[in-house]
């Protein structure tokens, strides 16, 4: 039988769009839009048991938020309901679980708002638990849950600042830490290892992947390394706007806007990270 893998694209408009991947010819079949009521669907994230599509409804003039689907066993997403911000909406979106629940946070890039929302039973998105505004002036471009704790990390593009949050009992973030260091422009979005113990960020407007070890218990950021995502002889304008790990946690993929590259990274078992391949 045929291997395919499929996946959900975000857009900035109100469909995002399924597609399935045949894993030996690496071919695209069957392209087609998903219409999301909310409208935006920027961004996607994916519920730790895989049943469920979060989207992340952004709007340049307009109010967002995030809204839910239930995936179907060879059929189309179900739409379940959405949550307002009452502001822009996220630019990003994850999941997480703690104290026995699980979450979905938003991050807004226009007003710099944070939104959390518990998940019900059924996968839907129960009344916001927690929102309010980074800081003034920010742009929340990115949002990711430290894996195995109740940590957040919430990269402030527009400051150049990187916060540390703890969510509480009550679904609530607390601020643990912040770190900010100079020269470092415009951290936009997070990952981690597989273990938890290092956190990578990528700045959109210098294109470097930043490199830092993570306290599990106070948050706080100690930064180990600094990686170009563009290659020594290249000197036109570019800008790098997604991380994302591979899932053994070998490998480390940023993309770079101007350059139009994909800049990989070797990520060894000890932490140390490769000169990355850019093609």
């Amino acid at each position: 039988m045929k291997k395919r893998m499929h996946i959900y694209i975000g857009t900035f408009s109100d469909d995002f769009f399924s597609v399935y991947i045949d894993c030996e010819t690496l071919e695209a079949e069957d392209l087609h839009p998903i219409h999301d009521p909310a409208g935006r669907s920027a961004m996607l994230a994916l519920s730790a048991d895989g049943k469920t599509l979060y989207t992340a409804n952004e709007y340049m003039n307009g109010e967002g938020g995030m809204a839910a689907f239930r995936l179907t066993e060879g059929g189309d997403p179900l739409f379940l309901n959405s949550v307002s911000s009452h502001t822009q909406g996220p630019a990003d979106n994850t999941t997480m679980s703690a104290y026995g629940r699980e979450y979905v946070l938003g991050s807004g890039f226009f007003e710099g708002d944070v939104m959390v929302c518990p998940v019900a039973d059924d996968g839907s998105l129960l009344p916001m638990s927690d929102h309010f505004i980074l800081r003034e002036g920010a742009h929340a471009h990115g949002v990711r849950a430290c894996p195995g704790t109740n940590l957040v990390i919430l990269p402030d593009t527009m400051h150049g600042m990187i916060d540390t949050w703890e969510i509480t009992p009550e679904g609530r973030l607390s601020r643990k830490a912040v770190f900010q260091k100079e020269g470092m422009a415009a951290p936009r979005h997070v990952e981690f290892s597989k273990n938890g113990k290092q956190l990578f960020i990528l700045t959109e407007r210098t294109s470097t992947l930043e490199v830092f070890d993570i306290n599990r218990e106070t948050g706080e950021l100690t930064h180990t390394a600094h990686f170009s995502n563009l290659p020594d002889d290249f000197h036109g304008e570019s800008s790098s706007a997604a991380i994302h790990r591979s899932p053994d946690g070998r490998f480390l993929y940023l993309s770079n806007r101007g350059h139009d590259s994909i800049a990989v990274f070797a990520l060894a078992p000890d932490g140390a990270l490769s000169a990355p391949v850019i093609s």
